[in-house]
Parts: C-alpha cells; sequence; structure tokens
C-alpha cells in the first residue's frame, strides 16, 4: 500500500519550530495539560543527524487500545501541542523578540545607508556643463 502525497503529514510554516531542543520538547510534555505518559531516550541518536541525541517516546493509547488523553488522537496532535509549547515557552519568545530588534536595526542600517549613497550619488551628478573639446 503506497501513500499518496495527500496522506502526507503538513505543517504549515507557522506551526513549525526551528531546531526543537530534547529539554524544550520534555518540558512541553510534561505540563500537566498534556498528561501523557512518555519515556526519554536520550542516548538514540538519528543516523543523518548523529549530533542530535535524544528520542521521546509518548503513549497515546492504553493496552485496551482506549485514548490515554482524548484531546490527544493521533502523532500529529502531540506534534502540534509540542510545537505550540515550544513557541510559547519564556525562552523562545525572548529569543524571537531579539532576533526581532536586530533586524529592525539592520534594516534601519540598511536605509540609512542606502540614503547617504543616493545624496553622494546625486552631488556627483554636476560637473562641467556645455561640449566636450576634443
Amino acid at each position: 500500500h503506497t501513500h499518496t502525497y495527500t496522506h502526507a503529514t503538513h505543517y504549515t510554516h507557522a506551526q513549525s519550530i526551528e531546531n526543537p531542543e530534547l529539554k524544550e520538547i520534555v518540558a512541553a510534555l510534561e505540563n500537566k495539560k498534556c498528561g501523557l505518559p512518555f519515556n526519554v531516550e536520550p542516548a538514540k541518536a538519528y543516523p543523518r543527524d548523529y549530533m542530535m541525541r535524544g528520542r521521546v517516546r509518548v503513549q497515546l493509547r492504553k493496552t485496551d487500545g482506549s485514548l490515554v488523553n482524548p484531546a490527544f488522537k493521533t502523532r500529529m496532535d502531540v506534534y502540534l501541542y509540542v510545537a505550540d509549547a515550544i513557541s510559547k515557552s519564556p525562552a523562545r519568545v525572548a529569543a524571537k523578540k531579539e532576533a526581532d530588534l536586530a533586524a529592525a536595526r539592520a534594516q534601519s542600517a540598511a536605509v540609512s545607508a542606502q540614503a547617504a549613497q543616493d545624496k553622494s550619488a546625486a552631488s556627483k551628478r554636476g560637473g562641467k556643463k556645455g561640449k566636450r573639446k576634443g
């Protein structure tokens, strides 16, 4: 049975988190709202990125097949919950504010540099008038 593109997992850019760390994922799952049992395996690594260590295994269903927490029916529900919790964490919020501030500074510097360049180009446009001898 092959999966088509419509069966693929889709995330929007707004839902995704850049470089989530193991401790951030664990902190999100430890929240009382989540209520899912999980196990942290810090020695596990993904073969393509073996420097990123750690794996978290989350139990969605009990042994009888019923859901542990009805709010989380699929792994996608857990992914989206964890991504949302990480994006709202104080460390991520502070880092985003700092990045936005740095971007605003860089844009302001670029605008002032462009204005200075435009001013110097305007002053060079003058020159001798009339026909050149030659």
